[in-house]
């Protein structure tokens, strides 16, 4: 599926509003379950958020790529 320039734009601050929402979350999370005697807890909340973000990152990452594949498609005539 193509998306065009601007679903891409969208998608992305989509993904970057999300990734601050994980962010506070993982902060607080690492708050709460710091003195937690519960490592398997402690591992699972924090575990998931990272792992999460990390999936995130790697979207945002291939976003930027085909904006700018787009750009440079837009701006340069392969024809010459």
């Amino acid at each position: 599926m193509k998306l065009k320039e601007l679903e891409l734009c969208y998608l992305r601050r989509a993904i970057i509003l999300r990734m601050d929402t994980l962010r506070r979350s993982l902060e607080r999370n690492q708050r709460y379950f710091r003195d937690t005697d519960d490592d398997v807890l402690y591992q699972c909340k924090i575990g998931n958020l990272e792992t999460e973000m990390q999936v995130l990152a790697s979207l945002k990452e291939q976003i930027n790529t085909e904006l700018a594949y787009l750009t440079i498609r837009e701006n340069v005539d392969f024809r010459e």
